[in-house]
């Protein structure tokens, strides 16, 4: 009897494969519902994981509901005949409305019956308008172009633009988000979720602090339409869900079913897994006829190679490095998720845990459940996903967000809330992907106060903000634990992952870091600060010792001294007792001839500089001037940070400084016993800045 153990399966298995063969043909007798004539929606109940995937791979399922066991799908008459045979079956109500061409306006801007989103070439027009209106931060690419423009002999097509927002000025490297919307054409709100948060990154620089601290030592990099073919069918009140493909994707039975679904198309793990996409050239979940088949996910996964380097070894299990920047979100609509890798899969992915806090976090903001796609009461697995492409052949995290309720989600709705919410989840998705894979292990800094401050040199400035770790939600799938608030940093003008050179730790208000919710303060003196623009950068840490993603507060400086200071020559940072030798450059700016002194903080440490005051320096000129600074040794107090003060002879009162070392006790680097001491504690009278 054992070895006929395998003909059950087996005939359960051919039973399924039928009755979605007779699924996927019975579909083909209606066109994807056109407003003049809305689908039969209905609710399939299903009996576990594998049902769900049955029906999947057959259907084109608009939304899942694990806890009551049912999906909702339209379905033709043909299929709602041969489903009722074997499922339970319920009329379901249209989750929202359907445009159509009769709701057009001659002239009227945006998608007819849905003005607040944009066409695709208003889309197209916007992207080039930015690009020219901020020249300094946008840079306009075109990465290939859709199926219609590559095939002769039919509509023109379009070119697939990415807009890239930096700060050019400022060098790198830096780390990059990689953000695309509409890859499903007929989930509208999608594209111009993506368009508003460009958007609001440009008009936010140089007055919004995390805007511009995103824009100088980052890299948005934007595709707000990945499929602008089906795109422009889902304009005219389709629900047109795949590319236009009418060569190798051409449906026999009606042109309203031709295309590729592009997030089935991409090259890791095609076709991989039963029911998690479709053969079928017809059906929703056409994965097309080879892994990469299309040319929109050829110019997609060409370009996203060259953007990120490979962070993940090649043995399926290994996890990618934990220090790798990046992050890639893709928008989709609808059913309130965010989902993340694997989706092909069941099991979890080497850096799951990773990837769950951030998807928490990203829960958190959008109030949406949070898990993995793949995973038993998530969604239902899929193959070919770009998200699993960036992840799998990369190393770099990806991500679904699943917007809002209906395909076509109505304005009043979209900016009602959901708008809003998912620019949120955004913004902080975009401070995360400086280190995806750590800093939402970390505490938020929220309540900046104030966010931008103007005072004169030398003006106390008082900053309040609160550390937070209880940022996480996953809905449903849970959230992770808070912990309390360990330590609080500030730094001005240079980013936390980078080497600091001036920085201050921040005080907990009540006297002490023991909740996971701290209000911080921290009193800076401003005397040898520089005229200009100041980013001063606030971070936390909670007890599992992982610093948060930075939020940062604009300082305007007026009335300050009129020279410059810029290192020119620094050393890697040196071991306790030893000398190390830094190069520093001043630059006169004031009409007059000057000469500046140079004094060394604090007494712990030894400083061999010119016992003479340096100059004289004419207006406009620079002079150059080396000197030696030696780190305490251990049995002296453990003073980490150091700084140059250089006063000028002229303007009485007026000076700046130069930090050495790192906020982050540069001791403990070296002596790990040293970690068990506590974080540094502020000074009495903290360093200037």
């Amino acid at each position: 009897m054992r070895s006929r153990r395998w003909i059950f399966p087996l005939l359960a298995t051919c039973l399924a494969m039928l009755l979605l063969a007779g699924l996927a043909a019975s579909s083909r007798a209606a066109a994807p519902y056109a407003g003049a004539d809305p689908p039969a929606v209905y609710r399939v109940y299903f009996a576990n994981a594998a049902g769900l995937q049955q029906l999947a791979a057959a259907l084109d399922v608009w939304a899942v509901n694990h806890a009551e066991g049912y999906l909702t799908a339209p379905l033709t008459p043909e299929q709602a005949e041969r489903l009722q045979a074997t499922h339970r079956l319920e009329a379901a109500p249209l989750p929202g409305p359907l445009p159509g061409p009769a709701l057009a306006a001659q002239g009227a801007a945006g998608i007819p019956g849905f003005a607040c989103y944009r066409t695709v070439e208003e889309t197209a027009d916007t992207l080039a308008a930015l690009a020219a209106t901020y020249p300094q931060l946008a840079q306009l690419k075109t990465i290939g172009v859709s199926w219609e423009k590559q095939t002769p002999g039919g509509p023109a097509g379009y070119d697939l633009d990415v807009l890239v927002l930096t700060n050019r000025a400022r060098p790198g490297p830096k780390f990059r988000f990689f953000l695309m919307g509409a890859i499903h054409a007929r989930e509208l709100a999608t594209a111009e979720t993506a368009l508003r948060f460009a958007e609001s990154l440009l008009a936010g620089y140089g007055v919004d602090a995390d805007a511009t601290w995103l824009l100088d030592y980052g890299e948005l990099h934007l595709l707000p339409i990945a499929n602008p073919d089906g795109r422009k069918r889902a304009e005219a009140g389709i629900l047109w869900r795949k590319n236009t493909n009418r060569s190798d994707a051409a449906c026999i039975w009606s042109p309203d079913f031709d295309g590729v679904d592009l997030n089935r198309n991409s090259s890791f793990q095609w076709n991989s897994c039963l029911g998690c996409s479709s053969g079928e050239v017809c059906d929703q979940t056409y994965r097309g006829r080879a892994p990469a088949s299309e040319p929109e996910t050829q110019a997609l996964e060409s370009y996203l190679r060259a953007l990120f380097a490979d962070a993940r070894p090649p043995e399926p299990d290994a996890a990618a490095t934990e220090t790798t920047a990046g992050l890639l979100l893709s928008l989709h609509s609808y059913g309130e998720y965010v989902l993340y890798p694997w989706g092909w899969t069941s099991s979890p992915a080497p850096n799951a845990a990773a990837l769950q806090t951030l998807g928490r976090k990203l829960g958190y903001y959008t109030r949406y459940n949070a898990c993995q796609i793949g995973a038993p009461g998530c969604f239902y697995q899929t193959d070919g996903s770009i998200e699993d492409w960036v992840y799998g052949e990369l190393g770099i995290p990806g991500y679904t967000i699943e917007m809002g309720n209906w395909f076509f989600e109505p304005c009043a709705t979209y900016e009602a809330g959901l708008a809003g919410a998912t620019l949120a989840a955004l913004r902080y998705a975009f401070k995360a992907a400086q280190a995806p894979y750590q800093s939402p292990g970390g505490p938020e800094i929220v309540a900046v106060t104030p966010a931008t401050i103007t005072l004169a040199a030398g003006a106390p400035l008082t900053v309040t903000a609160q550390a937070d770790d209880t940022r996480s939600y996953g809905g449903v799938y849970g959230s992770d634990p808070a912990q309390p608030i360990q330590a609080a940093r500030a730094g001005l003008d240079f980013f936390p992952r980078q080497a600091p050179r001036n920085g201050w730790a921040m005080r907990a208000a009540d006297g002490r870091f023991d909740q996971p919710q701290e209000v911080l303060s921290l009193k800076i003196e401003t005397a040898c600060w520089s005229a200009g623009r100041h980013l001063l950068y606030l971070q936390a840490q909670d007890r599992s010792g992982q610093w948060g993603v930075p939020s940062a507060a604009l300082v305007e400086v007026i009335d300050a001294a009129q020279f410059s200071l810029q290192f020119t020559s620094l050393p890697s940072i040196p071991r306790p007792g030893q000398p190390a030798t830094y190069t520093i450059s001043i630059t006169n700016q004031s009409p007059v001839t000057d000469s500046y002194t140079l004094a060394g903080e604090p007494t712990t440490w030894q400083f061999d500089l010119p016992a003479q005051p340096i100059g004289p320096v004419a207006p406009g000129a620079t002079i150059s001037v080396t000197f030696t600074a030696t780190v305490p040794r251990l049995e002296a107090p453990p003073a980490d940070q150091a700084r140059i003060v250089v006063t000028s002879t002229t303007q009485p009162g007026k000076c700046l400084d130069a930090g050495l070392m790192m906020p982050e006790p540069s001791l403990r680097r070296f002596f790990p016993f040293l970690s068990l001491l506590p974080p540094l504690a502020p000074p009495s009278d903290p360093p200037t800045g």
